[in-house]
C-alpha cells in the first residue's frame, strides 16, 4: 500500500546532539527565504537515514527494532525538474512507523524541542510548521489509536515489565493524508460522542480522520505546501491552555496560489469570553462560517488522564508515514497577537482598528499568523500626549505594518510599499492597464475574497484635479503569472488621461 501521511509530533524531553547537511534540525533559523530543503541536491544523490551523518532524520514508533534500522533514500526529481527526498518502500511492513524530521528550538544553543509555549496572559502565540510534499493516495486512513499513542522506540513501547523501561507516550498532534478518492483526510477530535452534547468533557470525545471538501488536484496534485497553523492561549500562567489548530495547503509551483483551509467548517468556534478569555464553543461542530478551528489530540488524550499537560507545550518532530511520495523542503513562521483589550489599552491601533476583533479569527491575525509577525513590534505603544494620526513623527511603523498587511506581505522584507503601473494600452472604448505590486507581494492574493485589499482607480481630466477625483473600485480583475494584474476601463464620454491605481482597505471602499 502507498502511503504518505504527514503527521506532527509533540515530546517529552527530546534532545539531540550536533547535527549536519543538509540543512541540520529544522529551526526557527528555517524561514520561508532559508528552509531546510533537498530541492538544490543532486538527482541520483543517496542518503542514509536514520545515520550519524544526519541526525534530524529518526525511524519513530516502530512496531520491531527492524524497522527502525538505516535505510537508503535517493534524491528524485519531478516534472518541472525540481528535486526532492523520495520516499522508498523501507517502511512498507511497519504501518505504524514514520520517518521523521526533528525539530529545536535553536541552532546555536542546547537542543531542545521547540516551545509552543504561550510566555504573556495577555498574548495570542502563533506557531506554523511549513511542510512542501508529494502525497500519494493511500487506501486508508492511518490507525486512529496509533495517533492517540506514539513512543520514540521499539524498546520504549513495550510493555516495562519486558524491559524494564517505563513506557513514555509522546502525544500526536495532528495528521493529515489523501485516500484513493483523491480528497484530503485530516485527523479530528469531535466532542458530542455516544449521542452526548458537545461539552468537550472526556467522556464525549471521539477520535477520527475526517473527509474534507478538497481534493489534491485542487492544489495541483504534485508538489504541495501544507501550512499548520497553531494559536495557543492562557489566561494566566496558571490557567490550563487552549490551544487550537487549521490545516492549510496550497500549490507550490504557484507563487500566486491561494491557501485552501482544509478544516474549514469541520470544526468549531474559537469565542472570548470576558470571564475565560479565549475557549472552544463545543456545541459549534461543523456549525458553519468560523468553524474551522480542530481540537488537538493531545489536549484530548490530556483531558482523559492518558498524559501530562507537561508533555503539550513542545514541537519536536515533523513525521511522514511513507512509502512514497517525497520531501521538498520545510521551514516554521512564529509570532504573537495581543489579545483584542490588551492592544486598545497600551497601543495606537491607527487603521488596524478596523480588522482586529476580539474574535480570535480575523484578519489580523490571520496575517500575523502565515508571516510570523509580532504585531507589537510593528505598532507604537500609547503615551501621554496622543499623536493627531498614526503617520506623524514615531507612528511609520504603523503605517508600513498596515500598507504590509493590505498587501498580504511579510512587513520585515523592507520593500517600497507601492504600485507600479507597467502598462497602458489605450483603444477605442477601454483602456487596458497592468499593474504589479512590490517584492515579495501577490495581488492576486492580497485582493482575494478573504483578504482585505481592494484595488481601486481614481480618473480625472487634469493632474490637479487627481487627488480629489473619485475612488473607483475595480472587482473585475486578471491576473498572469508573473504577478501583474490586468485591469480594463471603458474610455468614458470625456478624456480622463491622468490615472492612479491604488490598494485600498476594502471597508473603506465597500
Amino acid at each position: 500500500m502507498k502511503r504518505l501521511l504527514s503527521c506532527l509530533l509533540g515530546a517529552v524531553g527530546v534532545a539531540w546532539g550536533a547535527s549536519a547537511a543538509p540543512g541540520a534540525f529544522l529551526s526557527p533559523a528555517n524561514t520561508a527565504d532559508n528552509p531546510y530543503t533537498f530541492t538544490d541536491q543532486a538527482a541520483g544523490t543517496d542518503y542514509v537515514l536514520p545515520s550519524d551523518d544526519y541526525p534530524e532524520w529518526r525511524v519513530f514508533n516502530a512496531a520491531s527494532t527492524t524497522a527502525e534500522a538505516a535505510s537508503t533514500y535517493t534524491i528524485a526529481t519531478d516534472d518541472r525538474g525540481t528535486s526532492y527526498l523520495a520516499f522508498s518502500q523501507a517502511l512498507a511492513e511497519d504501518l505504524q512507523a514514520y520517518l521523521t524530521l526533528g525539530i529545536i528550538n535553536s541552532e546555536t544553543g542546547p537542543q531542545k524541542p521547540l516551545s509552543v509555549l504561550p510566555t504573556d496572559p495577555t498574548q495570542l502565540r502563533l506557531d506554523n510548521v511549513y511542510a512542501t510534499v508529494r502525497f500519494v493516495l493511500s487506501d486508508t486512513a492511518p490507525d486512529m489509536e496509533t495517533l492517540q499513542e506514539m513512543y520514540p522506540s521499539y524498546e520504549e513501547s513495550l510493555p516495562s515489565g519486558d524491559t524494564g523501561l517505563t513506557p513514555t507516550p509522546t502525544a500526536a498532534k495532528l495528521g493529515v493524508c489523501v485516500l484513493q478518492d483523491g480528497y484530503f483526510y485530516v485527523s479530528r477530535v469531535v466532542s458530542g460522542a455516544n449521542g452526548n452534547p458537545g461539552t468537550g468533557r472526556p467522556e464525549d470525545l471521539d477520535f477520527q480522520f475526517c473527509k474534507t471538501n478538497h481534493t489534491y488536484d485542487e492544489v495541483g496534485g504534485g508538489a504541495v505546501t501544507v501550512r499548520i497553523e497553531f494559536c495557543s492561549y492562557a489566561a494566566s500562567v496558571y490557567d490550563p491552555i487552549t490551544r487550537g489548530f487549521r490545516i492549510w495547503v496550497r500549490d507550490a509551483n504557484d507563487p500566486d496560489a491561494a491557501e485552501i483551509c482544509l478544516t474549514e467548517g469541520l470544526g468549531y468556534r474559537w469565542l472570548s469570553d470576558p470571564e475565560v478569555g479565549y475557549r472552544f464553543d463545543f456545541s459549534s461542530l461543523e456549525g458553519g462560517e468560523g468553524c474551522d478551528w480542530f481540537y488537538l489530540i493531545d489536549s484530548a488524550m490530556a483531558a482523559t488522564g492518558t498524559i501530562g499537560l507537561s508533555s503539550l507545550d513542545t514541537l519536536s518532530q515533523l513525521g511522514f508515514s511513507a512509502t512514497d511520495g517525497g520531501f521538498y523542503a520545510a521551514w516554521l513562521a512564529q509570532g504573537s497577537v495581543q489579545t483584542a483589550d490588551a492592544l486598545a489599552a497600551n497601543y495606537e491601533l491607527g487603521a488596524f482598528a478596523d480588522y482586529f476583533t476580539a474574535d480570535i479569527d480575523n484578519p489580523v491575525t490571520a496575517w500575523a499568523s502565515r508571516h510570523g509577525v509580532n504585531l507589537t513590534d510593528w505598532l507604537q505603544k500609547k503615551s501621554p500626549v496622543r499623536l493627531m494620526a498614526a503617520a506623524d513623527a514615531g507612528g511609520n511603523l504603523t503605517d508600513y505594518a498596515f500598507n504590509a498587511f493590505l498587501l498580504d506581505m511579510d512587513p520585515s522584507l523592507g520593500a517600497e510599499l507601492r504600485l507600479t503601473v507597467t502598462g497602458i494600452v489605450p483603444e477605442q472604448d477601454v483602456v487596458t492597464l497592468t499593474v504589479r505590486g512590490p517584492e515579495g507581494s501577490s495581488l492576486k492574493r492580497a485582493t482575494a475574497a478573504d483578504r482585505v485589499g481592494r484595488i481601486c482607480v481614481s480618473r480625472a481630466e487634469t493632474l490637479d484635479a487627481l487627488a480629489d477625483a473619485p475612488i473607483e473600485r475595480i472587482d473585475s480583475l486578471a491576473f498572469d503569472g508573473e504577478g501583474n494584474a490586468t485591469i480594463v476601463l471603458p474610455r468614458g464620454e470625456r478624456e480622463t488621461p491622468f490615472m492612479k491605481v491604488t490598494l485600498q482597505a476594502s471597508k473603506d471602499v465597500e
